[in-house]
C-alpha cells in the first residue's frame, strides 16, 4: 500500500514540474491523433491505438499525471470530433485506464509483465465492462449482447496491444524519464 500511495506522490509532483507538463500535453496531442486514426467496427465497436500515448504517459509521470492527461486526451478529442452524445463514462474510463497504466508502469522497471499486467486489467475492467455498461445505458441494448462481439475484438487486441507496448517501451527504455524506486 506504501508503494501505491508514493507513487500517487510522486505523480502529483510531477505535475508541478514544466518540462513535465509540456511533456504530457505533447503526449495527450499524440493521444488525440492516434484516436482520431480509428477503425469502426461496428457502431459500438472501434479500433484505436491511443493506449500507446496513454502507457507512456503512465510510465514516465505515474497515475495522477496518466489520468488527468488521459481524461483532458478524451475531452479535447470529444470537443473537436464528437461522435454522438457526450458521456461522462468514456472520460471516467480514460481516466481509470491512466492511472491503472500508472500504478503498474511508474517508478518501476521494465518488465513484460507489468504491460501484461497493466494491459490486461484495462481490456478486462475498462473495456469489457465499464465500457459495455455504458454503452448499453446509452445505446439502450442489453448488456450481454454488445458484451459478446466486444469480448472478440478485446480478445483479439489483447496480445497485440502488449506486442505493441512491450516493443515501444524496451526500444525507449533508455531515453523514458523513469526513476525506478
Amino acid at each position: 500500500m506504501k508503494k501505491i500511495i508514493e507513487k500517487f506522490y510522486y505523480s502529483y509532483k510531477e505535475m508541478k514540474n514544466v518540462r513535465s507538463l509540456v511533456a504530457l500535453s505533447l503526449l495527450v496531442a499524440l493521444q488525440l491523433v492516434l484516436s482520431f486514426f480509428r477503425i469502426d467496427i461496428l457502431p459500438t465497436l472501434r479500433l484505436s491505438f491511443a493506449f500507446i500515448a496513454i502507457f507512456l504517459m503512465g510510465t514516465m509521470y505515474g497515475p495522477v499525471a496518466a489520468g488527468l492527461g488521459a481524461g483532458m486526451g478524451d475531452i479535447i478529442g470529444y470537443i473537436i470530433k464528437p461522435t454522438g452524445p457526450y458521456f461522462f463514462g468514456f472520460t471516467f474510463n480514460a481516466i481509470l485506464g491512466g492511472i491503472i497504466v500508472g500504478l503498474f508502469m511508474y517508478r518501476s522497471k521494465l518488465s513484460l509483465w507489468r504491460v501484461i499486467g497493466a494491459r490486461t486489467c484495462i481490456t478486462l475492467f475498462v473495456n469489457l465492462i465499464l465500457n459495455t455498461w455504458w454503452l448499453s445505458i446509452i445505446g439502450g441494448k442489453a448488456f450481454m449482447v454488445l458484451l459478446i462481439p466486444r469480448i472478440a475484438k478485446n480478445l483479439i487486441m489483447l496480445p497485440i496491444e502488449i506486442i505493441i507496448v512491450w516493443c515501444l517501451l524496451k526500444a525507449l527504455d533508455g531515453k523514458l524519464k523513469r526513476s525506478c524506486v
